[in-house]
């Protein structure tokens, strides 16, 4: 997936250098970038390196160059190895702003049963980890909550970020530190759906590009949120249902989401204002509905 830059802003590129899924220092780093047919129109430049991380601010509206257009090219050539990034100029870059909130809005039922949510009985802690081997083995909830309901009437529940968690042992760590260690307390953990909502806007996002004239686009963020939120789900219910029969009660939440999302795409608003003027002009208010997805 291309890189989408705002018109006219300035987009920090960044590289990392790993050797052996180790972070390696970097010597010498430079960035150039050319158009889509290759006319160069940065020179290549100097990147500030840090340890392991070379970094450039490309500001867009240093050169007119820099139009609103696909596939944009910057070359970072790191110890000698060149490094291809695409990138596209839109006047609205798309922004994946779903969270758990939205979900649970939608479907808090589907996410309890995917693991939203699970109650858990602490053999031991401390301030930052409950202990309960019952979770030993099971899924992962690095990036959920945990809540840690009190032991006596001189505590209060409280809620804690999991940093992670051990599976080999069914130990969770948590911040902020807790007032008093965790020794027999009852709890309740909340798994992180981080990476399935990522995948639904990265889905969602391709889809966008299909539509002709995707980087002229006046495209508001929360028009796309019902389109993430509905393939979120979709692909839930596509990874739980066990046939495609009409007796399968996911099969059919499966099919449920998958044609809220094809309605919601199809009847997305979507405005092109291609010459910059401000008006809609009739040439191109007829590309508004040019595109259709075909599954």
């Amino acid at each position: 997936m291309n890189i989408e830059i705002k018109e006219d802003a300035t987009y920090t590129f960044s590289f990392t250098e790993y050797v052996n899924d180790l972070e390696s220092n970097i010597s010498a780093a430079t960035i150039s970038t050319k158009t889509a047919s290759g006319t160069e129109i940065l020179a290549s430049t100097a990147m500030t390196i840090s340890g392991a991380t070379a970094t450039y601010a490309l500001d867009t509206s240093a050169s007119a160059d820099y139009s609103i257009a696909r596939n944009f090219q910057a070359l970072i050539v790191v110890d000698g190895v060149t490094h291809v990034r695409l990138f596209d100029i839109v006047r609205y870059p798309f922004n994946n702003s779903v969270t758990i909130v939205e979900l649970q809005q939608e479907n808090r039922g589907a996410l309890e049963i995917a693991g939203f949510k699970k109650e858990g009985e602490a053999e031991s802690g401390s301030t930052t980890t409950a202990v309960d081997a019952s979770f030993i083995g099971g899924d992962d909830y690095t990036g959920g909550e945990i809540e840690v309901y009190p032991a006596d009437n001189s505590e209060i529940t409280q809620k804690f970020s999991i940093t992670a968690f051990d599976d080999t042992t069914g130990t969770f760590t948590f911040s902020p530190a807790r007032d008093t260690a965790v020794s027999t307390n009852r709890f309740q953990v909340r798994k992180s759906f981080d990476n399935e909502v990522a995948r639904a806007g990265d889905i969602v996002q391709s889809d966008l590009w299909k539509r002709d004239q995707r980087a002229y686009l006046i495209l508001d963020n929360t028009q796309v949120n019902n389109m993430i939120v509905y393939k979120f789900f979709e692909l839930l219910f596509a990874k739980r249902r066990t046939s495609t029969s009409e007796d399968d009660r996911d099969n059919i939440q499966y099919i449920y989401y998958r044609d809220l999302y094809m309605s919601e795409y199809s009847g997305l608003p979507l405005v092109y204002d291609l010459d910059n003027d401000g008006t809609i002009d009739d040439g191109e208010e007829s590309l508004k509905d040019s595109v259709r997805l075909i599954r």
